[in-house]
């Protein structure tokens, strides 16, 4: 050891989390505090994917499809990705890895370790307990509490997910030292009308409700500077993972919550200072509505009665804790000095006569102790783990923008869609059979912001237009008559049939499509026909040659009124070649499913690719 070590790194002025994004999509889609004492917040991951229910019929996939495409556009909107701060994160950990296990203290080494401040005072406790070196007269354990990476041997940041974040390399197999679960703040007296506290909410049903219009409004922290705004998004996709084997359509429900929130990058801090000056349930339900914070920031709020009694809801589907892992660099966990001296800090802070000390705090040891304090639950089921793609999902939802959208779903209705398939299951369907079993489904994942309309292509005889008009254009928020529009599409989905020995007019509806969205455009919303076919242009006496078809397309460009095609090729018989040039021609893209089981998944990971910065 060098008895003049440099010293750590400074961080006078703190990065701004959003500035070490790493890259957004990957190449494979999906890829394989609240109320805090004014200090700025910051990200974590998805979790491993849980054991699933019984899953849905795979024939949802092609209608799920198309809210993929609607969902995933809002999510690569905006896709812009820096890696200012990782670069400089880099800098900064090699500075700290070279002065690992290099600080001494007469003689004996010094375990540096930088400490998320919500944590650092009992950490401090626990270093004064293992002492001081008598002949140095300075502490073995020096502790700096800050929320980034200051240097040292060691940091304890509130999740390993943030570690991961800014990609600071530690030694495998971190302990624990506290922990502290991510709960939705609730009144109490909706949280009783939910069957709390004998019953906890999932998220599924409370996405379910956000959908549906129903349920109150939902605030989150950003997961690029808030750990329960990060661990909420980790909560979510491990919850909807649980709802479906499919990872598309998994993500595109994570996503249609994302899309609902009342605000994404909020803060707990500012919103319990909103919810104490609320005198009555039913208003602060409407104003603030539900948040997510750390159930060590609900139980500081408790600490004060405030007019509208709180509950804290554990989300029984997914639940996900901030456990403060003593994460050390490999050069200083190959240090036997320093790693026992790490030992010995987590013993200490394990130990029973210990407890006390964290729970007098709001948070929990490692064993079952709890915090007590109003609307506080005891126990709550096993937290779930932190997934390898914790940085592409929290830079997903991050950088996931609610837009508008004019849409026109054309869908091929033609004969080829009676042939028969077999769903994930192995059991012998149809096409057509997989799309009506999808209605309910689809129609939740647009948003009110979307205006849509749906065709339905095929020419059943020679004197038959190539495509009738299944749902009128419209908002989605606006009634089809007396019917909701969410509902209606629902009742198109269930009422779909393809006809008997008829042609497939793909290039003439394709052509009118676009020129009807045309006439349509808006320049507020994002204007897209969305195609989908299980062949090619045949039998009908709207036939035209390729040629043709792309230089009437191309005479329809207007680049003062964009509208981008989205092709989905349905099974082996699609004409991939034409979708793409279709599609390419008008800034879009085409993709290719063969196996309908896969279909959401394929869709989810060519839309975003296709709106990633070129």
């Amino acid at each position: 050891m060098e008895d003049d070590p440099p010293p750590p790194p400074a961080h006078t002025a703190r990065p701004r989390r959003d500035d070490w994004l790493p890259p957004l999509y990957p190449e494979e889609w999906p890829p394989a505090p609240a109320h805090q004492e004014h200090r700025e917040q910051r990200p974590l991951p998805p979790p491993p994917r849980p054991p699933a229910p019984a899953e849905q019929p795979p024939g949802t996939k092609l209608w799920v499809a198309v809210g993929v495409v609607i969902v995933a556009l809002a999510v690569a909107a905006g896709v812009a990705v820096g890696l200012n701060l990782a670069s400089r994160s880099n800098a900064e950990r090699a500075d700290g890895a070279a002065g690992a296990a290099g600080a001494t203290c007469g003689g004996r080494g010094v375990l540096r370790t930088t400490v998320t401040p919500e944590l650092a005072p009992v950490v401090e406790q626990a270093a004064a307990d293992i002492g001081a070196n008598q002949q140095g007269g300075c502490k073995l354990v020096a502790v700096t509490a800050t929320d980034t990476y200051a240097g040292g041997e060691a940091w304890v940041p509130a999740t390993a997910g943030w570690a991961r974040l800014a990609k600071f390399d530690y030694a495998p197999e971190p302990v624990s030292l506290a922990r502290t679960p991510v709960v939705i703040a609730a009144p109490r007296s909706y949280a009783e009308s939910l069957g709390w506290p004998d019953k906890q909410p999932t998220w599924a049903a409370l996405g379910a409700a956000l959908n549906n219009g129903q349920g109150p409004k939902l605030s989150m922290g950003s997961p690029l500077r808030d750990t329960a705004g990060l661990l909420a998004a980790i909560e979510i996709q491990s919850a909807m993972a649980r709802t479906t084997t499919d990872p598309g359509i998994a993500q595109m429900r994570a996503l249609s919550v994302r899309a609902r929130l009342a605000d994404a990058e909020a803060e707990p801090a500012k919103l319990l200072e909103k919810l104490a000056q609320q005198t009555d349930s039913a208003r602060a339900l409407r104003d603030v509505g539900l948040f997510t914070l750390t159930e060590q920031d609900f139980w500081r709020y408790q600490q004060t009665r405030h007019p509208v009694a709180m509950a804290a809801l554990y989300p029984a589907d997914a639940i996900a804790e901030a456990d403060f892992p003593l994460l050390m660099t490999p050069k200083a966990a190959g240090d036997g000095e320093l790693k026992a001296l790490a030992s010995r800090l987590a013993e200490r802070m394990h130990a029973k006569d210990f407890a006390d000390r964290l729970t007098s705090r709001g948070l929990r040891p490692a064993g079952d102790a709890a915090p007590s304090g109003d609307g506080l639950t005891a126990k709550y089921q096993a937290a779930i783990g932190l997934p390898d793609n914790v940085a592409e999902w929290a830079a997903t939802w991050a950088q996931y923008k609610r837009l508008a959208y004019h849409t026109l779903l054309l869908v091929d209705a033609s004969a080829s869609m009676n042939d028969e398939v077999h769903d994930r299951a192995g059991n012998v369907t149809t096409k057509a059979g997989l799309l009506r079993s999808a209605g309910v489904q689809a129609a939740q994942l647009f948003g009110d912001e979307t205006s849509l309309g749906v065709w339905m292509f095929a020419s059943p005889g020679a004197e038959a237009p190539p495509f009738t008009v299944a749902l009128p254009f419209g908002p989605m928020a606006d009634a089809v008559g007396a019917v909701p529009r969410r509902e209606a599409m629902r009742r198109v989905a269930e009422q779909y049939t393809a006809l008997p020995k008829a042609g497939t007019p793909l290039f003439e509806t394709v052509l009118r499509g676009v020129g009807d969205l045309k006439d349509r455009f808006a320049s507020d919303a994002v204007n897209l026909v969305v195609v989908l076919t299980d062949g090619r242009d045949q039998d009908s006496r709207f036939s035209m040659p390729k040629e043709q078809f792309l230089s009437r397309l191309t005479g329809l460009r207007d680049p003062g009124r964009p509208v981008m095609v989205f092709a989905i090729g349905y099974g082996g018989d699609a004409d991939m070649t034409v979708l793409r040039e279709m599609s390419q021609l008008t800034g879009g893209q085409a993709v290719a499913s063969n196996d309908p089981g896969d279909l959401a998944s394929a869709m989810a990971k060519i839309f975003l690719a296709a709106h990633t910065p070129r």
